[in-house]
């Protein structure tokens, strides 16, 4: 992604020694660009501990992956909401921002290195824990 290429056709008669080239056609150039986002995170599973709850998941294998957004909301919730301002690199993080007793959900999503917008792939599935 991201290359410029350049095209032009001609067309051709016969084959071998004996084959006629026409005049070929004007150039054509078109810059590609990544349209495709990384797979869903998967493994997710969050872990209670005394004031935080503790998420691990496995790594994409993407060689453009740039890294992960952690999304978060309360049991029921159908929406989730991004809590990372920044782009988590590695496959785990702590949220501190939780109350004890309350049951939270999390997902997490992956996103590659397009500019000048990441490809941001789907929801991982979705784990639940009470924070303690």
């Amino acid at each position: 992604a991201g290359r410029r290429r350049c095209y032009s056709i001609a067309a051709v008669r016969g084959t071998g020694p004996r084959a006629i080239e026409g005049h070929p056609s004007e150039t054509t150039c078109i810059t590609t660009v990544d349209v495709f986002p990384p797979v869903a995170p998967t493994g997710v599973s969050p872990i209670a501990v005394e004031g935080a709850i503790s998420l691990v998941w496995e790594a994409n294998t993407e060689s453009d992956l740039l890294g992960y957004y952690v999304l978060r909301g309360e049991e029921g919730s159908e929406t989730l909401t991004r809590i990372t301002d920044e782009v988590v690199k590695e496959t785990r993080y702590t949220d501190q921002s939780v109350k004890a007793g309350v049951r939270y959900v999390y997902a997490v999503a992956a996103l590659d290195n397009q500019s000048p917008q990441p490809n941001v792939s789907a929801e991982s599935d979705r784990g639940e824990v009470t924070a303690r």
